[in-house]
């Protein structure tokens, strides 16, 4: 039987008392390294490139962690923050390759650990710009979301028409 060597969290981490969510974090964001390069990522791209299914899969392994953040009490700005992440990352990660491509880069479950790990290591209370900040990165996402949506429509009526559909 070879020998396992089991190494501690780090004692300096603050997350080192939920090392689930550290280890589920770097699987879906930085397990792998492309040889000959300092790239890495994790399941999240990989999982993504499953059509519709894959975001959703991804998306909910986000969300659990943003659970379990709240269960360490992070304020509210914190856990609309990390939501955000979530959510743009499934947004942006639901366009075939692209959304893959982003995924890889923008990391949304490292980028919420970080989150995670600077409120726990610096503790304040949320201010009003970072709440105006939050509800304009959601303004935004939802005008995307209606501006698509009309596009859509559009589209739909312009294919209507080349086609004699009523």
């Amino acid at each position: 039987m070879p020998n396992v060597e089991v190494i501690p969290p780090d004692r300096n981490d603050p997350l080192s008392k939920d090392p689930v969510l550290v280890w589920l974090a770097g699987l879906m964001d930085s397990t792998f390294v492309i040889p000959g390069t300092t790239l890495r990522f994790g399941l999240d791209p990989i999982i993504g490139l499953i059509p519709v299914a894959g975001d959703v899969i991804t998306a909910a392994i986000s969300s659990f962690i943003v659970l379990r953040c709240s269960r360490l009490r992070m304020p509210r700005i914190v856990l609309a923050r990390m939501s955000i992440n979530v959510i743009l990352n499934a947004l942006i990660g639901a366009i075939p390759v692209v959304g893959d491509l982003f995924s890889l880069w923008f990391r949304s479950n490292e980028r919420n650990l970080d989150l995670a790990r600077n409120y726990l290591v610096n503790p304040h209370k949320a201010t009003f710009r970072e709440w105006l900040a939050v509800l304009g990165i959601l303004a935004v996402i939802i005008g995307c979301g209606v501006l698509f949506v009309w596009m859509l429509a559009g589209l739909s009526g312009f294919i209507g028409q080349l086609f004699g559909i009523s």
